[in-house]
């Protein structure tokens, strides 16, 4: 009966995948997963489904596991801790370093294992849920803060910076970032100049999204979209 269900599943994923259905491929592939990981070897099965079909889809904040590097122990990952930016406009997702008391240089890192080509997301202040600021931390909050997006392209290899955000204060307008990542192995996102107390929700990284352009068919069929209507009007 149990190993029945995973092939069930299996063979249910494999269906959508050659329907080009690839949200409802994985979430078929991730019941499997929550409800047959005591099946031992067969289990197997479903993580190297997993693997096969997941760059067909977007991949988002919370689908990593984010690693935070920082000279100071004090600092923390706060993920989907700021959904609006100062200006109203709501996220899905968001991600950033920082700690409320005191400074450090601190940057978040992910393997992206060269699955993926493009990057996307926007840089915009969190809207901050502390409401009652000291003269202090209101001075410290205007402090501008830059955001840097870094890649490694090999194991163990060197980090380079492929963007980096204006200083961002209480009241920039959002930015919007769109970068290659094809064959990287790795990607950091890093605050260089953490000098003020727990200000970096000023550069806050929302809806960050990863796709592999190759395999994804929404992104494929955007392209194409774009190619016929920009054909037609020359």
């Amino acid at each position: 009966m149990q190993e029945n269900y995973i092939d069930y599943m299996i063979a249910k994923a494999d269906k959508f995948h050659l329907e080009k259905k690839h949200q409802e491929c994985i979430a078929a592939l991730k019941t499997a997963e929550e409800n047959a990981w005591e099946y031992g070897p067969k289990f197997e099965k479903i993580t190297e489904k997993i693997e096969e079909y997941v760059i067909y889809v977007p991949w988002k904040i919370p689908d990593f596991d984010w690693e935070l590097n920082t000279n100071n122990p004090a600092l923390n990952i706060y993920t989907d801790h700021e959904i609006n930016d100062t200006s109203g406009i709501q996220y899905e997702h968001s991600i950033f370093a920082s700690c409320n008391y005191s400074s450090g240089i601190a940057s978040l890192e992910t393997v992206l294992d060269r699955k993926f080509t493009k990057m996307t997301g926007v840089i915009a202040p969190g809207s901050s849920d502390y409401k009652n600021f000291t003269s202090y931390e209101e001075e410290r909050r205007n402090v501008g803060v830059i955001a840097e997006v870094h890649i490694q392209r090999e194991k163990n290899g060197p980090f380079e910076v492929i963007y980096t955000s204006p200083a961002m204060k209480p009241d920039s307008k959002p930015e919007p970032f769109e970068l290659d990542v094809t064959d990287v192995y790795a990607i950091r996102l890093a605050y260089p100049n953490t000098e003020a107390d727990g200000t970096n929700y000023n550069a806050t990284f929302f809806d960050v999204c990863f796709v592999n352009e190759d395999k994804d068919e929404s992104v494929q069929t955007a392209v194409t979209t774009e190619t016929q209507s920009a054909a037609s009007e020359n």
